[in-house]
């Protein structure tokens, strides 16, 4: 049986707007409401999978890249609860939500 390597990042939104979360290179996206946290969960059987963080300032936008080796998995939890693309995601102004049939998937 193959070695399972597995790492976690909180991210917590202090603000008073909402946050949203981007997991690259899948382009997923979590909106976090004030006050709420997200646990990311990534594994690989290959070896251990790390973060890099870009933070845009004053955007409400985080950017969370995987690096790694290639068979990377991941979930977005909300305590025991996984998260789909798309949680908590805002309307623009004025306009529909944005069309995610074209959203890329992730192997589980």
């Amino acid at each position: 049986m193959p070695k399972t390597f597995t790492t976690r990042m909180d991210t917590t939104n202090d603000g008073k707007e909402p946050l949203v979360l981007y997991v690259e290179p899948w382009g997923h996206d979590f909106t976090l409401a004030p006050g709420q946290t997200f646990t990311l969960v990534a594994s690989s059987e290959v070896d251990m999978p790390y973060f890099a963080q870009s933070i845009q300032g004053g955007a409400g936008d985080v950017a969370v890249y995987l690096e790694g080796p290639n068979d990377i998995s991941f979930a977005v939890l909300e305590g025991q609860r996984e998260l789909a693309c798309g949680h908590g995601r805002v309307a623009p102004q004025g306009g529909s939500l944005p069309n995610t049939s074209l959203e890329r998937t992730r192997d589980r």
